[in-house]
């Protein structure tokens, strides 16, 4: 009988040798590695100079070479520096731009004020439309320099 007493503690003792060995390499595995991950700041992706073509809509006018600068105000807002069309005669006045992450990279720019302009930015492709004073609207198609 005391054979049978000493196997019995033999055995819960291997039991949670066994438990607890396992109990470490979950606890080892079970870690998040999101804190290796960076967060994308929005406005550092898109904050750049952008060179491509400006289009008044409607008209039956040829697209005009066109350059716009976006500067980063903070990680959700991005300022429109700079609009500028030689051919169209448009040097646009500062705005600030609110980012809005549609996910998979790709971003919805509004105004932050009720000013008519707005865009979206997608690997690198950035269009914007705007509308001047004299109700003309205008579109911007494109890339990073």
């Amino acid at each position: 009988m005391e054979f049978v007493t000493k196997f019995t503690k033999l055995r819960h003792l291997m039991l949670m040798a066994v438990l607890t060995t396992m109990s470490l390499f979950v606890v080892s595995c079970g870690g998040s590695d999101d804190d290796d991950v960076a967060t994308v700041d929005a406005a550092s992706v898109i904050a750049s100079s952008y060179s491509g073509t400006l289009k008044p809509i409607g008209f039956s006018d040829a697209p005009a070479a066109c350059y716009v600068t976006l500067t980063r105000l903070s990680s959700k807002t991005i300022r429109l520096d700079r609009l500028l069309c030689e051919k169209f005669d448009v040097d646009m006045d500062p705005v600030n731009l609110t980012i809005v992450d549609n996910g998979n990279g790709r971003y919805t720019l509004e105004s932050e004020t009720s000013k008519s302009i707005g865009g979206t930015y997608y690997q690198g492709q950035l269009t914007l439309t705007y509308q001047n004073r004299l109700g003309v609207t205008f579109s911007f198609t494109g890339s990073k320099d």
